[in-house]
Protein backbone atom coordinates (compact mmCIF):
# COMPACT_ATOMS: atom_id res chain seq x y z
CA UNK A 1 0.00 0.00 0.00
CA UNK A 2 1.62 3.52 -1.19
CA UNK A 3 1.06 6.24 1.47
CA UNK A 4 -0.12 9.01 0.56
CA UNK A 5 -0.41 10.91 3.62
CA UNK A 6 3.60 11.07 4.87
CA UNK A 7 3.61 11.19 8.79
CA UNK A 8 0.23 9.95 9.15
CA UNK A 9 0.34 6.51 11.03
CA UNK A 10 -1.86 4.51 8.87
CA UNK A 11 -2.83 2.72 11.97
CA UNK A 12 -4.79 5.93 13.15
CA UNK A 13 -6.51 6.27 9.92
CA UNK A 14 -7.96 2.45 10.00
CA UNK A 15 -8.86 3.33 13.13
CA UNK A 16 -10.81 6.41 12.51
CA UNK A 17 -12.30 4.06 9.32
CA UNK A 18 -13.37 1.47 11.49
CA UNK A 19 -15.29 4.23 14.17
CA UNK A 20 -16.60 5.41 11.02
CA UNK A 21 -18.04 2.37 9.78
CA UNK A 22 -19.23 1.04 13.09
CA UNK A 23 -21.79 3.98 13.50
CA UNK A 24 -22.44 4.40 9.75
CA UNK A 25 -23.67 0.93 9.99
CA UNK A 26 -25.54 0.94 13.20
CA UNK A 27 -29.35 0.41 12.65
CA UNK A 28 -30.05 2.26 15.71
CA UNK A 29 -28.95 5.05 14.70
CA UNK A 30 -30.34 7.72 12.64
CA UNK A 31 -27.99 8.46 9.58
CA UNK A 32 -27.25 12.11 10.56
CA UNK A 33 -26.49 11.37 14.26
CA UNK A 34 -24.44 8.00 12.82
CA UNK A 35 -21.95 10.26 10.92
CA UNK A 36 -21.91 13.67 13.53
CA UNK A 37 -20.97 10.15 16.32
CA UNK A 38 -18.30 9.15 13.58
CA UNK A 39 -17.03 12.52 12.85
CA UNK A 40 -16.55 13.10 16.62
CA UNK A 41 -14.74 9.65 17.17
CA UNK A 42 -12.54 10.28 14.33
CA UNK A 43 -11.27 13.91 15.29
CA UNK A 44 -10.65 12.57 19.01
CA UNK A 45 -8.67 9.51 17.25
CA UNK A 46 -6.55 12.37 15.06
CA UNK A 47 -6.36 14.79 17.66
CA UNK A 48 -4.98 12.07 20.23
CA UNK A 49 -2.57 10.73 17.22
CA UNK A 50 -1.35 14.91 17.58
CA UNK A 51 -1.30 15.44 21.52
CA UNK A 52 0.42 12.40 22.39
CA UNK A 53 3.60 12.44 21.09
CA UNK A 54 3.59 16.25 21.64
CA UNK A 55 3.57 16.35 25.35
CA UNK A 56 1.66 18.32 28.08
CA UNK A 57 2.66 21.21 26.27
CA UNK A 58 0.04 20.77 23.75
CA UNK A 59 -2.81 20.30 26.50
CA UNK A 60 -2.06 23.00 27.79
CA UNK A 61 -2.21 25.47 24.82
CA UNK A 62 -5.33 23.91 23.88
CA UNK A 63 -7.01 24.57 27.24
CA UNK A 64 -5.77 28.06 27.50
CA UNK A 65 -7.20 28.66 23.66
CA UNK A 66 -10.27 26.92 24.65
CA UNK A 67 -10.82 29.02 27.42
CA UNK A 68 -10.27 32.27 25.65
CA UNK A 69 -11.90 31.57 22.54
CA UNK A 70 -14.40 28.82 23.56
CA UNK A 71 -16.91 28.87 20.36
CA UNK A 72 -13.71 29.63 17.80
Amino acid sequence: MTDINPGVDVSILNKANETQDTYITNPNMKTADAYIQSLQETTMTLTDSIVMPSGPEFRELMREELKANPGG
